[in-house]
């Protein structure tokens, strides 16, 4: 029975053949589906009219007042490791003072 379906299959498929298509066929057809999904008009429903923005992260203002900062004595409490002017790992004395009084252990 089941060897019968699969030549009927075969058989129909021989006296149909699917069209031949092209790249900027399925491009079409692809952009079409998109359009039905998504709608026309606004691919997305995020938009700045409805999503309200983040308020800005204080670390971007305090790397802003670094750079802006003229003295030479200034240190970049900023995103990374903390480097001395020989590019040596440089702790904050405030960590290395809590690190060896034993407060945080």
């Amino acid at each position: 029975m089941i060897k019968q379906f699969f030549f009927k299959v075969q058989k129909m498929a021989q006296q149909n053949p699917p069209p031949p298509f092209s790249l900027s066929s399925v491009r079409d057809r692809l952009s079409s589906l998109s359009t039905h999904i998504m709608g026309a008009s606004n691919p997305s429903v995020f938009t700045a009219a409805t999503v309200a923005a983040a308020p800005e992260d204080p670390l971007f203002g305090l790397m802003k007042a670094y750079r802006e900062d003229p003295s030479d004595k200034k240190v970049d409490l900023g995103i990374g490791a903390y480097r001395d002017n020989n590019a040596k790992p440089w702790i904050l004395p405030v960590v290395k003072k809590v690190s060896l009084s034993g407060s945080l252990a």
